[in-house]
C-alpha cells in the first residue's frame, strides 16, 4: 500500500487545513498557553498510544474534532469541522501544545468534514434515538452555531 503524501484541502477553497488556521490574539495565546491548558495537552499524550479524543466540552463549545494520542510528545488531528470554531479551536490546541513541547500533527492525516453533512446525522440521529423529528421553532436553534 502506498502512502499518502497529498495536503487534505477544504474542497470548499483549496486550502490546507494549516492554512485555515486563525492566528490568535494575544489574549487568546495567553490563554492557550496557561499552565491549566498545558496540563491538559499532557493529559492526552498520557493516555494509551492510539488513544481518540474528542472535543465534546459542552454544547456551546464543541467542535467535534478528533485527535489521537501518537505518542508520549504527539497528537495527530484527525477530523476538524469545515468551520471557523473548528480551525480556531485547533489553533488554541497549537498553542498549547508547543507550549507544553507537545506536537501537534495538522494536515495530512486531518479529515475535513463537512458540518452540512454533520448536521444531517446529528439530526437522524436524534430521531432514532427519540423517535421524534426536528419539527419545533427552536430546532434551528440547536444547529446554530454550525449552520
Amino acid at each position: 500500500m502506498e502512502r499518502r503524501t497529498d495536503i487534505n484541502t477544504n474542497s470548499k477553497n483549496d486550502k490546507s487545513v494549516v492554512e485555515m488556521l486563525p492566528k490568535l490574539s494575544e489574549h487568546e495565546l495567553t490563554k492557550a498557553t496557561h499552565e491549566d491548558c498545558i496540563a491538559w495537552v499532557s493529559s492526552i499524550v498520557n493516555q494509551p498510544v492510539g488513544d481518540i479524543w474528542l472535543h465534546d466540552d459542552d454544547e456551546e463549545n464543541s467542535t467535534f474534532n478528533l485527535f489521537q494520542t501518537i505518542s508520549r510528545d504527539t497528537i495527530r488531528c484527525i477530523r476538524a469541522f469545515d468551520h471557523e470554531s473548528s480551525y480556531w479551536f485547533i489553533s488554541m490546541m497549537q498553542a498549547s501544545c508547543t507550549a507544553a513541547g507537545i506536537t501537534l500533527e495538522v494536515g495530512p492525516y486531518t479529515v475535513i468534514s463537512s458540518t452540512d453533512e454533520f448536521i444531517s446525522f446529528l439530526q437522524k440521529e436524534i430521531e432514532e434515538q427519540t423517535g421524534l423529528g426536528l419539527h419545533s421553532d427552536h430546532d434551528e436553534e440547536l444547529f446554530k452555531e454550525w449552520a
